[in-house]
């Protein structure tokens, strides 16, 4: 494979994106921050900003209302850590109009670290910190005593903390340590450690952990050789999401795509270019670390029947405050199934698009159209009615019988209704007969979907 992440070719991207960004009259972004990453990307590339700059200025009013600044505000001030672009009245611009901020309503972590970060308070940051002991996983939301477990988010916080002076604080380097093994964990059993939650297999995902895995190191050669083989094994994921002229796929996930309505393929392009640039400037395995004994027991389960993977959630499920009725974290959810380096995504997400942009009374209307869905999927799922497949086939080697061609649920003295995703039919397989194909609602927009009865 010919080498990808080089300068000529992060030129060639920012051209692309740029092109892309500035051509799109359709997704109305400007509550986003993309112009914030591509000012980065163009400071770090050397090219003139300034395109950028005029952009952020005619949003600011609309990112000031929505709550994006903080993410806008990050750009300017790495810009000016890693390039020769000190644009100190930009930043005092949006530091000015930030200071108006109503209180923001989010519950994502992401955000408050931002605002630490940006104002290079360590202390202030690390107790703001909501990371999980036993396993090292920095939560996405949290809501008293409950975090949610998004994976992409996990990496995006442990990417800010990186950044953030908490390297150079013994219990912030404690904390970074365990978010990594965490992550070197996750690669054992995943492809690229994103297989679960909101924005799951983003390119926006993959822009945070490359940003990890070129930022440290360990002392034990046998842990920085698996380092290594993740990081060569992530850049081939970079490598297969871009797509000649139209940058990085948002999602690479295969079966159901996990894209949430936030998501949009021109910001988490930039993103990802902000990271990969980034990723070349700083300097290289600058923080030693070493490999800590962390388990995600209390999250997942890892089965194994021969070479498929099925990732479980735990029993006691989980807990989103972004989307409480999101049926991807119930309890003995089926996650996600790893086969041959990739990650098959089989629980459809039936739900309106939901997010916390929307208007008011888009967002309560949908809440509780959702909260039904919810209710009734999780009965017939309870029930092992209306899954795709069942625990017990699972828990069961004898009822999945694996080839070279895919995976073919067997089912004895039964037969099962099924609902599987049209493009996941050529994975999951069985003797089924096929009853009905139809659009559902989901996440990502309107999706095919297939009823059977397998046996």
């Amino acid at each position: 494979m010919q080498m990808f992440i080089t300068m000529d070719n992060f030129e060639k991207f920012y051209y692309e994106i740029k092109d892309l960004i500035l051509k799109d009259f359709t997704n109305k972004l400007d509550h986003q921050y993309h112009y914030g990453c591509m000012y980065l990307s163009a400071s770090l590339l050397g090219k003139s900003p300034m395109i950028w700059r005029e952009r952020i200025i005619e949003q600011i009013d609309t990112a000031y209302e929505l709550g994006t600044l903080d993410f806008i505000e990050e750009s300017i001030v790495l810009s000016m850590q890693y390039s020769d672009k000190q644009d100190r009245e930009l930043l005092q611009f949006i530091r000015d109009k930030r200071k108006n901020c109503k209180p923001r309503e989010y519950h994502a972590l992401d955000y408050e670290y931002l605002e630490k970060f940006n104002a290079n308070k360590t202390q202030e940051l690390l107790n703001a910190v909501k990371c999980c002991k036993e396993s090292g996983l920095l939560y996405d939301t949290f809501d008293g005593v409950q975090g949610s477990k998004d994976l992409v988010y996990h990496c995006r916080n442990l990417e800010i903390l990186i950044k953030s002076n908490l390297i150079l604080d013994e219990k912030g380097l404690e904390i970074i340590s365990k978010a990594v093994s965490l992550i070197m964990k996750l690669f054992e059993v995943g492809t690229t450690a994103l297989f679960f939650g909101r924005s799951q297999n983003s390119s926006y995902g993959l822009g945070s952990l490359y940003f990890i895995l070129k930022s440290v190191c360990f002392e034990n050669k046998e842990h920085q050789d698996k380092l290594e083989l993740y990081r060569k094994r992530l850049e081939s994921k970079i490598q297969s999401s871009y797509i000649e002229n139209c940058g990085f796929r948002m999602n690479f996930s295969s079966g159901r795509s996990g894209a949430d309505s936030y998501m949009y393929r021109n910001v988490y392009s930039s993103f990802l270019l902000s990271r990969l640039l980034l990723s070349s400037k700083i300097k290289q395995n600058s923080i030693t670390l070493t490999l800590r004994d962390v388990s995600f027991n209390k999250y997942f389960q890892v089965k194994k029947v021969l070479n498929l993977k099925f990732v479980i959630n735990n029993n006691e499920g989980n807990f989103s405050p972004i989307f409480p009725n999101d049926i991807r974290y119930g309890s003995n959810a089926l996650v996600s199934y790893l086969k041959n380096g990739f990650e098959y995504s089989p629980i459809p997400f039936f739900t309106f698009p939901y997010s916390p942009l929307d208007k008011l009374f888009t967002r309560k209307t949908r809440l509780i159209a959702n909260s039904m869905i919810y209710r009734l999927l999780s009965m017939f799922y309870k029930l092992n009615v209306f899954s795709s497949v069942s625990l017990e086939d699972i828990r069961e080697a004898k009822k999945v019988m694996v080839t070279d061609e895919g995976a073919y649920l067997v089912s004895y003295r039964r037969i099962n209704l099924g609902i599987v995703p049209s493009n996941l039919l050529d994975v999951i397989k069985s003797e089924y007969l096929n009853i009905v194909g139809f659009k559902l609602p989901t996440s990502t927009g309107m999706e095919k979907f297939r009823v059977i009865i397998y046996w």
